[in-house]
C-alpha cells in the first residue's frame, strides 16, 4: 500500500508518499502510475514556481516507492493550490483503490523543519 501524508503547518507544506500500491505487477501497476504522475506534476510545478521566484526554501526528493516535497516560509496562493490539487488527486485515486493507497492530512500549529 502507498501511504500519503499531507502536512500543513503555519510555515510549511509537506507531501510525502511511501510504499508500493501493489495493484498489479511491477511495470503494469496503474495505481502506482497514477500516484507517480501526480507526484511528478507537483515536482514540476514546484520547479516552475522556483524559476519564477515564488518559493523561498523548498526541496523535492524521490526514489523507488518514495516521494517527498516540501516548501517552507511564506507561501503564495499558487503554492498552496498546487499542493492541495495534487493531494486532492491522490485522494481521488484512494476513493477508487482504497486497498492500494491511503491518504491522510495533518494540520499542526507547530513549526516543522524542512
Amino acid at each position: 500500500m502507498t501511504n500519503v501524508v499531507f502536512t500543513r503547518t503555519p510555515d510549511a507544506l509537506i507531501l510525502s508518499c511511501h510504499g508500493h500500491a501493489c495493484y498489479a505487477e511491477y511495470g503494469k501497476d496503474i495505481v502506482c502510475a497514477g500516484i507517480s504522475a501526480l507526484c511528478m506534476a507537483l515536482a514540476q510545478g514546484l520547479r516552475l514556481m522556483d524559476e519564477q521566484g515564488l518559493l523561498t526554501e523548498h526541496f523535492c526528493e524521490y526514489s523507488d516507492g518514495y516521494f517527498r516535497a516540501a516548501v517552507s516560509g511564506k507561501q503564495t496562493a499558487a503554492v498552496r493550490t498546487v499542493f492541495e490539487t495534487v493531494y486532492a488527486g491522490l485522494c481521488a485515486v484512494q476513493d477508487e483503490y482504497p486497498e492500494n493507497i491511503s491518504c491522510r492530512k495533518e494540520n499542526s500549529k507547530k513549526g516543522v523543519k524542512v
